[in-house]
């Protein structure tokens, strides 16, 4: 916008003839009202803090059916409370444990039982019979199923024990999520993940020992 003013000078010229009336015009532009600059936007990159992943419990499960073992040979009056002790200690803890895999047991994603015991490693007979269950993925199950073939396998894994029910009351039930395959291989020779009755190579292992 422009702004015109007019001043009337009025100049004495001295000795001059007359007065002479000067106009002078001066135009004044008027500043531009301040517009505010517009904050640019900042973009803040979020950045998920990734969690570090939990920290391996080095426990078998040997180590676990020992401790089952001895609970449920506590008196009556004190076994309850000496399983939820084992229970509470295990639940929640990631571990890395070698089993046996059959594909009649491992049917889908969120039935996939596996043999947590390779009898013939031990000296004294396992009699647990719980079958622990892996909680895998659509693509974790493929993937194993694929690996393993259609006989038994032996897969060694890393898993967190999620759910876990020990009671005297209940049977034994113990669910692993987050599962990740370290690797899978096939049976040795002389490895018993299936349970027998008798196994003679025990049986001679404990006669040679009562020997010596």
């Amino acid at each position: 916008m422009k702004r015109r003013v007019s001043l009337l000078v009025a100049l004495l010229l001295g000795a001059c003839t007359s007065h002479a009336e000067v106009e002078v015009a001066i135009e004044q532009t008027a500043d531009a009202p301040h517009k505010p600059k517009k904050k640019a936007k900042k973009t803040r990159n979020k950045i998920r803090a990734q969690r570090p992943a939990p920290a391996l419990d080095d426990r078998s499960a040997y180590v676990l059916a020992a401790e089952i073992t001895a609970a449920l040979r506590e008196p009556s009056l004190t076994r309850g409370q000496t399983l939820e002790s084992v229970r509470s200690d295990w639940q929640g803890k990631r571990y890395r444990w070698e089993v046996g895999v059959s594909a009649p047991l491992c049917t889908g994603p969120a039935a996939c039982n596996v043999l947590p015991f390779d009898h013939a490693s031990q000296d004294e007979r396992i009699v647990h019979g719980w079958l622990p269950r892996l909680s895998l993925t659509e693509e974790r199950h493929a993937e194993l199923l694929e690996r393993c073939g259609a006989g038994l396998c032996v897969a060694t894994v890393e898993a967190t024990l999620s759910s876990f029910v020990l009671s005297p009351e209940d049977p034994t039930s113990l669910t692993f999520s987050d599962v990740e395959l370290v690797e899978v291989r096939a049976r040795r020779q002389g490895e018993s993940w299936v349970r027998r009755k008798a196994d003679p190579r025990v049986a001679a292992r404990k006669a040679a020992r009562a020997k010596g």
